[in-house]
């Protein structure tokens, strides 16, 4: 039914969008930097350009960021909780967003990358950063790299989100 409801939804706003967006509904959040997503066919993995958010499950990537942060393990985990759910407040299942794609297309997990365009027409990758729920990475090449990196800046030094309760200091 939600799959039904989702492909109605879709075709009634799908309209003339720029080229390289594409309208789709949020079927799930996976983390903080990435979706499913429905498109009126098919059901794809979308990673967010330009963000990276903590990891949500103990494993040698959190260990990795923990060592690199100096924190525990544990606190690599809730702020990957938290930016979980920070996206998933921004964008509920059954959300509809614009996909707005970069130079890359795919990352090497065959997800697609693009930047997510609420419906309120603010970009989640940008929110996330600014609320101090991701950091900027160059990992995939992105437009707005000068723009991320002064958001993040911006949400370091006003101590929001992870920047206050977790990485203080760093």
């Amino acid at each position: 039914m939600k799959v039904l409801y989702a492909a109605m939804l879709y075709a009634a706003i799908a309209t003339a969008q720029a080229p390289g967006v594409d309208t789709v509904s949020v079927i799930r959040v996976i983390d903080g930097d990435t979706i499913v997503t429905f498109d009126g066919v098919t059901e794809s993995k979308v990673r967010l350009i330009g963000v990276e958010c903590p990891e949500t499950r103990r494993d040698e990537k959190a260990k990795r960021n923990a060592d690199r942060l100096g924190v525990s393990i544990d606190k690599v985990v809730e702020a990957g909780k938290r930016a979980r759910k920070f996206t998933e407040t921004f964008c509920p299942p059954g959300s509809v967003v614009s996909l707005d794609y970069g130079e890359e297309t795919l990352d090497q997990y065959g997800r697609t990358l693009a930047y997510v365009k609420m419906q309120n027409g603010r970009v989640l990758n940008e929110v996330l950063i600014m609320n101090g729920a991701a950091t900027t990475t160059p990992q995939y090449h992105h437009r707005d790299t000068g723009q991320y990196e002064e958001l993040q800046h911006r949400a370091r030094e006003g101590g929001r989100g992870f920047w206050e309760s977790i990485w203080k200091g760093y």
